[in-house]
């Protein structure tokens, strides 16, 4: 009969079936009643026949599908939805998929509001130089190079340490699921020992730590040893001790400025400290106690009985050697 608004002047007196449908909305019927020519007024609202959903997301911008198919971004309203179940999935890079199944009604509005929960990201920490011990948020988690992981988004601080160096540290800013890149050179603030010692073979303690053994070039352990370098010493006094089986220990304060390279050159007294016994005959004057010298190729030894007066003993003539147990020495000791 036509399109609203419309006035129908023909109608017969009685009841009338009205029907009322449009194209996206649901079809309404309505029973009328015409009793005399005074005009009758029909006002009906038509229903939509899908259903609105109005999305928003904390952070805002995520991808909101439907059944796998991109509808917007967040904010977003969704009208001309069919009734029915559906699944609605937001993505957002550096968050958790949310997702979600609801049923949509027609005429109905439905909204959806979540909090996307962030992804942690991760730090990668390079120094120069490598292997200082790597800080976040004050907890010691590893050695450079080192990629830090699962850490949540937000600020966290880094900081780096290695001996012989000025610590450093910053702020980074992790964002979600996302990687950061911290890099560190690191300013020196020690200094060098160079220690040359006579003779060579000489133990080196700093501060009472073993620091490492002076080593002669040419492989004589009577010889002057070549220069022994100790890195990374914090400037100030620091006790040296040196020690060697066979001499009289010595201990020496070095004082290292930073950036610079403090020298010892001590030289060691042999002290008389007998460690073999050699056996010429079955007599108490046929025993003798000394310090081994040398071997021979040809079985002869050269000991040395008295401080400074060494012996030597053909081969046919000892009828044994037999060694005795020295303390090798070390800090504080002789």
């Amino acid at each position: 009969r036509g399109k609203t608004p419309l006035l129908l002047s023909n109608l017969r007196l009685g009841e009338h079936r009205v029907r009322l449908s449009k194209r996206g909305h649901l079809r309404v019927e309505k029973m009328l009643s015409i009793e005399s020519r005074i005009p009758r007024l029909l006002d009906v609202s038509l229903v939509s026949d899908s259903g609105v959903l109005d999305v928003t997301s904390e952070p805002a911008g995520a991808d909101v599908l439907m059944d796998g198919v991109v509808r917007g971004k967040t904010p977003c309203k969704l009208a001309d939805l069919p009734s029915g179940a559906v699944e609605v999935v937001l993505r957002l890079e550096g968050y958790k998929p949310y997702s979600k199944e609801i049923n949509l009604r027609s005429g109905r509005q439905m909204t959806m509001s979540p909090t996307l929960e962030a992804l942690p990201g991760s730090i990668m920490v390079h120094t120069a130089p490598t292997g200082c011990f790597v800080y976040l948020n004050d907890k010691r988690r590893g050695t450079s190079p080192l990629t830090l992981k699962d850490v949540a988004p937000g600020r966290h601080r880094v900081r780096v340490q290695c001996s012989g160096y000025a610590p450093d540290a910053r702020w980074s800013i992790v964002t979600p699921g996302g990687s950061m890149s911290e890099e560190f050179t690191l300013e020196k603030n020690s200094g060098l020992l160079q220690v040359t010692t006579r003779p060579s073979g000489v133990r080196v303690f700093v501060d009472g730590e073993h620091r490492g053994t002076t080593k002669s070039p040419a492989g004589d352990t009577d010889a002057v040893s070549g220069p022994m370098l100790i890195d990374l010493l914090k400037p100030g006094k620091h006790v040296v001790q040196l020690t060697r089986k066979g001499y009289k220990s010595i201990t020496v304060d070095a004082l290292v400025r930073r950036n610079r390279t403090a020298t010892l050159s001590p030289k060691l007294k042999r002290m008389f400290i007998p460690d073999t016994i050699v056996r010429v005959g079955p007599g108490p004057g046929d025993v003798f106690r000394g310090v081994l010298m040398r071997k021979y190729p040809n079985g002869d030894i050269e000991l040395e009985v008295k401080p400074g007066i060494p012996r030597h003993f053909k081969k046919h003539e000892i009828k044994s050697v037999t060694p005795l147990t020295v303390d090798v020495g070390g800090p504080g000791k002789d």
